[in-house]
């Protein structure tokens, strides 16, 4: 991917906001900041081109919306706060014994999973009271 003032910027937000998840539409007005002539058409080819190369996941919000962040090389699963909209990346993972048992029940090949796990972070969540 070659590298251009606009995909800097579009770079430079994902990484300033890591631990979210944002819309196309969020990065655009964020990367506008840093570069007012960015287009959100760049923006959309720059975060497939990301997608692509694996740099990049695109995470579907409940309200059918997409949403991109950086991601971590390697496997891993996400925990996602639908209050603020954080998002924690999962190491961990028990899956491969569950998709063997259900790959020979069904004749059916895993080639790859992922989970989304949504809910409220701690922030997020009402205190008893």
């Amino acid at each position: 991917m070659r590298t251009t003032k606009p995909r800097q910027a579009v770079i430079a937000v994902l990484e300033r906001e890591r631990e979210r998840q944002l819309t196309a539409q969020d990065l655009h007005r964020k990367a506008l900041a840093i570069t007012p002539r960015i287009g959100l058409a760049t923006v959309y080819r720059t975060l497939a081109a990301l997608e692509e190369e694996g740099a990049v996941e695109l995470i579907s919000q409940d309200a059918g919306e997409s949403a991109y962040r950086l991601c971590s090389s390697g496997h891993h699963h996400h925990l996602v706060c639908t209050g603020c909209g954080a998002v924690i990346e999962i190491q961990e993972c028990d899956l491969d014994s569950l998709a063997r048992r259900l790959s020979r029940k069904h004749g059916f090949r895993v080639d790859a999973h992922d989970v989304t796990l949504r809910g409220r972070c701690a922030a997020c969540r009402p205190t008893a009271g």
